[in-house]
């Protein structure tokens, strides 16, 4: 910048220049002095708001090698929180003076911030991003990406400097590449695969190490799941599944052809290789021979009785009220009794989906049953000790996996917006307050308002597609 007009004021218009009036007065008869005094004169007007910079940093306990300028503010978050924190904070700088103004942006940790943004990463930038909660199994790739891209921003140096990173999350691990972290409070149970990792002592670390303890448990469950099998899913090389413990309960019938339907089979096959669709129908095929070998022989449907007496020969360890519960859910048209496409539906759905038909109360089973707080110590508490041992932990945590980023997109990311609109307001006040409190009420601007004056943007915004 420019030399601060005061300081031109006093000199040329008043005393003069410093290091010349000091020169006169020391060593008047000296010629080099006089004109060395004249070079660090115009070396002081040249450089002058350098030196009033470096400072005011040095005062304040900044960065000296720090860009001097208008600095730039990345935020970084999913995209709902990263626009809407750069309106916000744009605005808040609106009327700002030019030099106390800032360049706003936003982008996506996840996506494209890596791309659009390292390369323009100079001394002072600051970058604040958002972190997901990775210790949610659903979440924790998120929260390794967006670390990944701060620590890649991080890493970046011209002079030594680089620029100031923060992240915003829920995670209690700071970065070790970035200047500060905020951890937001969590005041929510935990999951059940959070519950699994505070069993093992693996709950506290990067999302590195998270990401690592759940691809661990995922592997487990690949292994348990070829070794045991599933109660209620059935298929070639599984052992225990409902679909063997029937053929085991009932070997003196034959067994029936039970091929899809031809229309079934024509919109099958035009989406399925030719081996795919002899799998089809050979799955099909042991489907309809478990339910005949089960179903009632007078009726040719599937009683609660015959249902219990199948599901017990694999095992299962379900109290009978609860499979209770799962029968009236399987009965859709309410009879009393199991068709063969309703049976099918039920193992379909796997044993989480049963466990899950299993927790349903009475009162509820069949309708449009209304969400009460849960009691739980964690959520999936009750599921957890329903599950039987042959079904994999990971099994449970996969079932979570909704409610995560449901979590996710309606609380979570409000949280972080939410708090960066608090961290982002106190720094524009900051700043506001600097300027009447250093000039005598001479400069001043409000943080609540912009050029523009708009309270409310009426223009319809995109544009419509419908023409």
């Amino acid at each position: 910048g420019r030399p601060p007009r005061a300081h031109v004021l006093v000199t040329v218009a008043g005393v003069g220049a410093p290091c010349s009036v000091a020169a006169a007065r020391v060593l008047p008869e000296s010629f080099v002095a006089g004109r060395v005094a004249l070079v660090l004169d115009a070396l002081v007007y040249v450089f002058l708001g350098e030196i009033m910079t470096a400072l005011l940093r040095l005062v304040q306990g900044r960065t000296l090698l720090h860009r001097m300028g208008t600095r730039s503010i990345v935020v970084g978050d999913v995209p709902w929180v990263a626009q809407s924190v750069e309106a916000y904070l744009s605005k808040l700088f609106a009327c700002s003076y030019a030099y106390a103004s800032v360049h706003v942006y936003g982008a996506n940790p996840g996506d494209h911030l890596v791309h659009r943004m390292t390369h323009r990463v100079v001394r002072g930038a600051l970058l604040a991003c958002g972190r997901p909660d990775g210790r949610l199994a659903a979440l924790t790739s998120a929260e390794n990406a967006a670390c990944l891209s701060v620590n890649q921003a991080s890493s970046i140096q011209s002079l030594g400097a680089t620029c100031e990173s923060l992240t915003v999350g829920h995670n209690p691990f700071k970065l070790p590449l970035t200047n500060a972290a905020v951890f937001l409070p969590t005041h929510r149970p935990r999951f059940i695969c959070e519950q699994i990792l505070a069993e093992e002592n693996k709950l506290k670390g990067s999302s590195g190490a998270l990401l690592g303890a759940y691809m661990g448990l995922r592997s487990a469950k690949s292994d348990a799941t070829t070794r045991r099998g599933s109660v209620f899913s059935g298929g070639p090389g599984r052992r225990g599944s409902m679909l063997r413990g029937t053929r085991r309960a009932s070997t003196s019938r034959p067994d029936a052809t039970g091929v899809v339907s031809d229309e079934i089979s024509r919109a099958v096959a035009t989406c399925l290789k030719e081996e795919d669709l002899h799998a089809a129908h050979a799955k099909e095929r042991r489907l309809k021979a478990a339910y005949d070998a089960i179903a009632s022989q007078k009726t040719g449907h599937l009683d609660f009785d015959g249902f219990s007496r199948a599901y017990e020969a694999t095992g299962g360890a379900m109290r009978r009220a609860s499979l209770r519960r799962v029968f009236d859910e399987a009965d859709v048209d309410g009879n009393g009794d199991l068709d063969f496409r309703e049976f099918k539906h039920c193992l379909r759905r796997g044993d989480v989906g049963v466990l899950g038909a299993a927790q349903t109360r009475d009162d509820a089973a069949g309708t449009t049953a209304s969400v009460e707080p849960s009691e739980e110590a964690y959520f999936g508490a009750s599921l957890r000790e329903m599950a039987t041992r042959r079904l994999a932990p990971f099994v449970l945590v996969e079932s979570q996996y909704p409610s995560m980023r449901l979590y996710e997109s309606r609380v979570a990311s409000l949280q972080r917006f939410v708090a960066f609109c608090v961290m982002f307001h106190a720094l524009a006040k900051k700043v506001a307050d600097w300027w009447p409190r250093w000039t005598c009420g001479l400069f001043k601007y409000r943080i609540d308002r912009t050029h523009s004056i708009m309270r409310v943007a009426t223009t319809a915004s995109p544009v419509s597609g419908a023409e």
